[in-house]
């Protein structure tokens, strides 16, 4: 079990509309165990001062196109899977690097981008996984979990 704190953070819990100043996040193996308002200490626990930057969950895209690169179809039709391939990793990887920690590609995409970061042949999270990348109207059950620990745990510090 690996546990992080990140301490003396301003943190936007995607609930309240009040920012949370000095707050503190545990993270429990790559799982949010507690947000609390002030400096928490635990035995053992690596801990990372934000020195006051913003923190929030990772944003969500529900309606992603990995493999649209073009509005020309003509275009997408005749290019060559490699070419396209390479294009959206430059997509995924941009919207992981603007705050996207999901995405859910409703048509177009297929398993083999997800395969890929899976494996780790891209740009994955600190994890070492990239953003969820879901086909279909799956990801909405997908991401409850993930949303129910962001809410648990601010609930817990409240």
């Amino acid at each position: 079990m690996t546990i992080k704190i990140l301490k003396n953070a301003l943190v936007f819990d995607g609930i309240n509309e009040e920012l949370l100043e000095g707050a503190s996040v545990v993270i429990e193996d790559d799982r949010i165990r507690e947000v609390s308002s002030g400096e928490t200490t635990l035995k053992g626990a690596e801990v990372i001062d934000l020195k006051g930057k913003f923190l929030m969950p990772g944003l969500l895209d529900l309606h992603f196109h990995a493999y649209s690169i073009s509005f020309d179809m003509r275009k997408l039709d005749h290019m060559p899977k490699p070419l396209m391939v390479s294009h959206s990793i430059r997509l995924l990887e941009g919207a992981l690097q603007r705050g996207f920690t999901t995405v859910r590609d409703p048509g177009g995409g297929d398993v083999g981008l997800r395969l890929a970061t899976e494996a780790g042949l891209i740009e994955g999270d600190k994890r070492g996984r990239w953003i969820w990348y879901r086909l279909g109207p799956s990801a909405v059950d997908d991401l409850a979990g993930s949303l129910g620990a962001i809410v648990e745990s601010s609930a817990a510090s409240a």
